[in-house]
């Protein structure tokens, strides 16, 4: 059958000898429909956000938990490559706690040096 009108509480349907049939949209839900007169290729993005899985270890060594943390995200993303995954890293919030002095005085014109 060909979709002939949708509206929100019904859809007309029309058959193959002419024939308009009506179907509660509520009927309709519940039913597989297949469409094999489909648009072409069209895209569609699925944003996620993942958690690292809990696990025990001594939090004190940060360097553990941040080999670890680089492994997981390593494996993710050799996945979505052999998948033809599309993904994008979220920027990371950097704290520069010290800094070397400056080497040149030249520095972009909306930075004010400090005494």
């Amino acid at each position: 059958m060909i979709v002939e009108e949708m509206n929100i509480l019904i859809t007309v349907l029309l058959r193959y000898d002419s024939l308009k049939i009506i179907y509660p949209n509520s009927v309709l839900s519940t039913k597989p429909i297949s469409s094999y007169y489909r648009s072409t290729d069209m895209r569609q993005a699925i944003e996620f956000n993942g958690r690292y899985g809990l696990h025990t270890m001594n939090l004190q060594d940060m360097g553990v938990k941040w080999a670890k943390t680089a492994l997981l995200v390593e494996k993710m993303v050799r996945i979505f490559r052999e998948l033809d995954i599309e993904y994008r890293m979220l920027p990371l919030d950097v704290n520069v706690l010290n800094m070397p002095q400056l080497s040149s005085s030249r520095v972009p014109s909306n930075w004010t040096l400090c005494a």
